[in-house]
Formats: C-alpha cells, structure tokens, sequence
C-alpha cells in the first residue's frame, strides 16, 4: 500500500503549479479541502484548524485557496517502529525548502508533514512531523518565468564538498529565517565574514571583496562597497553598544540579497578560500572575471 504524503506551503503566492521539484508535486487545493483533512488527520476542530494555518500564512483572506506539496510513497521497507522514513522525506523537503529561499526573497516553509492512508471512507495517520518555528508574513512569489528557473536551480544547485567555508555560509543564511530581526541580522554578518578573508583590515577588504565579486560595473561595486560598509557601522552598534533598534527590516533583506548572491556565484566558481582571496586582490571595482 502506498502512504500518500502532504505538506502545506506557508507564503507560497503565484505561479506554484508550475513548478517541478524532485519527489514532490505542487497542488492548488482549496481552503475547505485542506482544513477538512487536516481536522481528520490531526483529530482537533475545523475551526482550530483554521486558525492554525491562517497563522502560519497557509491560507489567506485575499483567496479560497492554499498550495500544497504531496506525494505517493512505497515505505514498506522501513520498520514500523520507526520515525526514519518520515525524517528522511522530511530531509528532502527542507533541503527544497532551502534552495528556494536561496532563490529568492521570501518566507517559503511549511506547515507540517503529514503520512496518511487513504482508506474507503475516511484517511488513517501514518505519521506526522510538526515544526516548531514561526513562519513570518513575507509572501513569496513565483511568476511564470520565476516558476521555470526555480525548478531548473532546484535540480542543478549544489555546493561543492571541498567548498566548507561555504557550506558554513550557507548554513547560517538559513538560520537567518528562524530567529529574530537583530539576530538574523548578525547570522547574515557571520555569512560574509566566512566567506571572505579579512584578519587584517577586516571592514574594508571584506567590503572590497564583496563589491569585486558581485559588482557587475564600477558603478555598481562602488555601490555594494558603501552598503556593506554600512552594514558595518550597524553591527558595531548592535554588538558593542547594544542598539538593535539601528537595524531594520529593509537591512536584512538587502544584506539577505548580499549573502544569496555570494553562496550562488561561489559554488559555481568553486574557489578555495585562498584562491578566490588572491583572484579579489589582484581585481578591481567591476573588473572580476567569474
């Protein structure tokens, strides 16, 4: 028998359903159909339900409707006492999850996962993994075109084995999504400082090597190079002087943007630290070379 699989996408807007990932399928199902077996499955009210999911930005008032990820699996060959089988397609799940908001801007997530079997009248829980962190209220949206190349990034992005220090940068790009405003924000600061070398005159060569690698002008590094610099300023504050009021919203979305490019262009060029630290001294505003 196969276990049917879903997961409710939080903050999910746009152009879904044409997205292809690898073990999953993308649905449009309506609000009614979506609380109604989650109510089953969980056992709890339609109502509580309700209230569950408009929380988590899985439904919305501006529409009668929720995306959501299902799946068909054969898990007969994992034992039954065992939560294995549902932490590894889980594993799959968020390692998907990662990659589109590596993507792009936005809250994307999901509500929880659920294992079920669909008997004669009524569907029996198999299993079912909650999550415990808060899903924040920033949509993200996949136009037609956005839809096609998130499906093409999903399947072709990785990061290099011998790529640790991105790997780290990774890592603590995602935490930026879990925890609070002035936190995410330093968690974006560690991502630059381990991707780029800077024990002496850390500010400006990190500013520098930013700006070197992303600038696609000069113009437009002189640009990257006064907002990291910026960045800076804020974090000392932050840090030695305890001022998170200094940080706002529109900083960790633009430091976020920062970070995003840097992991992407890094994994592609496959640098050891050292190497891509010789490349970016030798380079200048708009002249780097990928």
């Amino acid at each position: 028998m196969k276990t049917l699989f879903l997961a409710p996408l939080s903050n999910a807007f746009g152009s879904f359903t044409s997205l292809s990932i690898p073990h999953f399928k993308v649905e449009r199902w309506s609000k009614l159909s979506l609380i109604n077996l989650i109510s089953s499955l969980d056992g709890l009210p339609d109502i509580y339900i309700e209230v569950e999911l408009d929380g988590d930005f899985v439904t919305h008032n501006s529409r009668n409707y929720s995306y959501v990820l299902t799946g068909e699996f054969d898990l007969s060959s994992y034992s039954d006492q065992s939560f294995e089988q549902y932490v590894h397609y889980e594993r799959l799940l968020e390692n998907i999850i990662y990659k589109m908001r590596l993507f792009q801007e936005g809250y994307i997530d999901f509500y929880k996962t659920y294992f079920y079997e669909a008997k004669e009248d009524y569907f029996e829980l198999e299993g079912s993994i909650g999550k415990s962190r808060k899903v924040m209220d920033n949509r993200y949206f996949l136009s037609p075109k956005g839809a096609r190349e998130l499906s093409n990034f999903v399947f072709e992005f990785s990061i290099p084995s011998n790529l640790s220090y991105v790997k780290l940068a990774y890592n603590s790009f995602q935490e930026s999504y879990e925890v609070s405003l002035h936190l995410s924000f330093l968690c974006l600061m560690i991502s630059i400082e381990v991707l780029f070398v800077g024990n002496q005159e850390l500010v400006y060569r990190i500013s520098r090597g930013i700006a070197i690698l992303l600038g696609k002008s000069k113009k437009d590094s002189e640009r990257i190079f006064t907002l990291i610099k910026s960045m800076y300023k804020k974090r000392s504050k932050l840090v030695h002087e305890g001022k998170s009021s200094e940080i706002t919203q529109e900083d960790v979305y633009a430091l976020r943007q920062i970070v995003r490019e840097c992991i992407v262009k890094l994994s592609k060029l496959n640098l050891e630290k050292e190497k891509l630290d010789t490349l970016l001294t030798y380079s200048g505003f708009g002249q780097f070379k990928s």
